[in-house]
């Protein structure tokens, strides 16, 4: 094997066999003989092949992420994992409990689906529940603005419509003393 081509610049070498080893049979010998061969030239069509490749997954990856954003209301494939039943966490970004939800839909657009899970998963912590330990009944707690005791489901029917629902958990959980 001899080169036969060679820039300046290391940009296009040609390599020509044109001496076969002993070792080799006739037929292989006939095969290579003569035959120039680019490195560059293969290296640049094995690269091609790897970015077409690559381009053909990221497509795939937004026909799914079109597919499932097409989907009604919510009806997403969760990720394995995600959280399905009503509990909710507070988000240490800005102190407010959402559930997995609210929490998915506040921050989409700025990160990943499985972004904001682990931030579920890891950062926010789980919300006391207004409804009490298990078993025991709903909790009551006394409204400072009237100094009457209210469960949490008559606080939230007491401001419906004045408050947001995450507001009235938070003035639950924060103002309201246990009775």
């Amino acid at each position: 094997m001899k080169i036969v081509q060679y820039g300046p610049e290391i940009n296009h070498l040609t390599l020509q066999t044109d001496t076969v080893s002993p070792h080799r049979d006739a037929d292989a010998a006939g095969r290579t003989a003569g035959r120039q061969t680019s490195v560059l030239d293969e290296l640049a069509e094995k690269r091609r092949q790897e970015e077409a490749a690559l381009a053909a997954k990221r497509e795939a990856a937004r026909r799914r992420r079109r597919e499932e954003d097409a989907k009604p209301n919510g009806a997403a494939a969760r990720p394995r994992g995600a959280v399905e039943h009503v509990e909710r966490r507070v988000d240490p970004d800005d102190n407010q409990s959402y559930t997995w939800e609210e929490l998915r839909e506040r921050y989409r657009g700025m990160f990943s689906e499985a972004e904001v899970l682990e931030y579920w998963q890891k950062d926010c912590k789980v919300a006391p529940s207004p409804l009490g330990p298990p078993g025991r009944g709903p909790e009551v707690r006394t409204d400072p603005d009237d100094h009457q005791v209210y469960s949490f489901d008559e606080l939230v029917r007491k401001y419906k419509g004045a408050f947001s629902l995450a507001q009235i958990e938070e003035y639950w959980l924060e103002e309201c003393q246990l009775y």
